[in-house]
């Protein structure tokens, strides 16, 4: 059985006390009034909990080892996977809507003036982000487009960006026409799905996993 650590034996400690206490208690008031009762009821409670708790530790415990055995035996199984497999499903699953396409774009046209992993800023809506993908031009439901190009050239090329979550707290992409962008250097953005798409920030530019620079050879 493994040594009881400081957290363990304040429970055990916790548990042992609550007997006594609740043996005072009704030896000092035979007739217990409506608060005893209540007193009483979550003293009840506390015990059940640590008792409970204390039990949960050890089979978490147990838990945890069988987890990383079961891991060892599937080992074979593990390492022919890839964790790229499970992003591209993800992308595959949009409809190739909002960059999500991952058929690998082999042409670079002049008029796309961006790469995945460059930061950028959104020029009307003072929003940076970084490119983690585009489209030849805006691949969007009809209602999108009739909206996002009511004065602009549908046939641009759009791009899909993780918004820095300093400009929006909750952590948002947003799907854009070049025309709206801007490069902006030495500026690092803070979003929690970058480690998804990227290996690191190099100063200037986010360096895409192998996966996205297979669809984006190009870049």
């Amino acid at each position: 059985m493994p040594l009881l650590n400081r957290r363990d034996t304040v429970q055990l400690l916790l548990l042992l006390l609550v007997v006594p206490f609740q043996f005072w208690l009704s030896h000092e008031f035979q007739q217990p009034r409506p608060v005893l009762k209540s007193v009483m009821e979550f003293m009840d409670g506390c015990q059940n909990f640590l008792r409970l708790h204390t039990r949960s530790c050890w089979e978490n415990v147990i838990t945890l080892a069988e987890y990383v055995t079961g891991l060892s035996r599937q080992g074979d199984k593990l390492a022919d996977e890839s964790p790229a497999k499970e992003v591209l499903e993800f992308r595959s699953l949009q409809n190739n809507m909002f960059a999500s396409s991952t058929v690998p774009r082999y042409v670079r046209s002049s008029n796309i003036h961006f790469r995945i992993g460059d930061v950028v800023m959104h020029k009307y809506k003072q929003l940076r982000g970084v490119i983690v993908g585009w489209d030849y031009k805006a691949q969007a439901p009809p209602e999108y487009l009739k909206e996002l190009y009511k004065t602009k050239d549908a046939d641009q090329p759009n791009y899909l960006i993780a918004i820095d979550t300093r400009d929006r707290l909750n952590p948002q992409f947003t799907y854009t026409p070049d025309e709206n962008l801007e490069l902006l250097t030495n500026v690092h953005v803070i979003h929690p799905n970058l480690d998804e798409y990227f290996e690191f920030y190099d100063g200037s530019r986010y360096i895409p996993r192998p996966w996205l620079q297979a669809i984006y050879p190009k870049d």
